[in-house]
């Protein structure tokens, strides 16, 4: 579990995660009794960058989420989301008479 972490810790603050191969010997270490180890290969994991969604893209949500709670869920006419978008100033209203027309 606390590689799951590192790795997310590296993704979040662009650090680079690796893991360590470690083989482990026969042998005791004399100051714990534990058995003696040895790294046998260091690999570099890949990260992934976690983005943000856009601002346009949460105003969407907004809207589909409060209209789920007053139609059935997840049903919206296309006319009234662009409506909605029109009054937060996300898409113009002239750009956007085309797309009123088609249901």
């Amino acid at each position: 579990m606390s590689s799951v972490a590192g790795t997310m810790a590296c993704m979040i603050w662009k650090g680079t995660p690796h893991y360590a191969h470690i083989e482990y010997n026969e042998k005791k270490d004399p100051s714990d009794g534990l058995p003696d180890e040895d790294v046998t290969a260091i690999d570099e994991i890949p990260v992934y960058s976690i983005n943000k969604p856009k601002p346009e893209s949460l105003a969407v949500l907004r809207i589909l989420d409060s209209v789920k709670i007053e139609v059935r869920p997840k049903m919206m006419k296309k006319s009234r989301l662009i409506e909605e978008l029109e009054e937060i100033g996300i898409i113009d209203k002239n750009a956007s008479i085309g797309a009123n027309t088609v249901s």
